[in-house]
């Protein structure tokens, strides 16, 4: 088990790539999943987000209503792209009534959709369902 480890002796963060075009809410998500032990690599459009897609992460969460190419559009292509055998948990957020998007979202190729915002606790919860290494908060 030692081969995982990381530079420093510990076993490395588990990266998510955050995927959101709203300022404000990048900033807050980015903190609370940093905050519970990720490291998070963010991109607030399509173009950005499938170039870092292929970079590998434990979990993508993506904003479901990004301008240009949707968060459900981008679902589709990096599902059209991922590797045979492999699967990235995608995890749609919006601020879209959950009842109106849910289905669409997950036939896209999301794992799942959750409505905004999120908290520390939400973002453990969900996490967990997903990521054997999540819910550990960091010093």
């Amino acid at each position: 088990m030692d081969n995982l480890k990381g530079k420093n002796g510990h076993h490395p963060r588990p990266r998510v790539l955050l995927i959101e075009d709203d300022s404000i809410m990048l900033l807050v998500l980015r903190t609370l999943l940093e905050k519970i032990g990720y490291t998070v690599d963010t991109a607030t459009n399509a173009t950005e987000a499938l170039i870092k897609a292929s970079r590998g992460y434990s979990l993508i969460f993506s904003d479901v209503g990004l301008p240009g190419l949707s968060g459900i559009e981008i679902a589709k292509i990096f599902r059209a792209h991922e590797k045979k055998g492999s699967h990235t948990p995608i995890l749609g957020i919006t601020a879209f009534s959950l009842e109106d998007i849910r289905d669409e979202c997950l036939e896209a190729g999301m794992d799942s959709v959750y409505g905004k915002p999120l908290n520390e606790a939400k973002l453990i919860e969900i996490t967990a369902q997903y990521d054997s290494a999540a819910g550990e908060v960091s010093d």
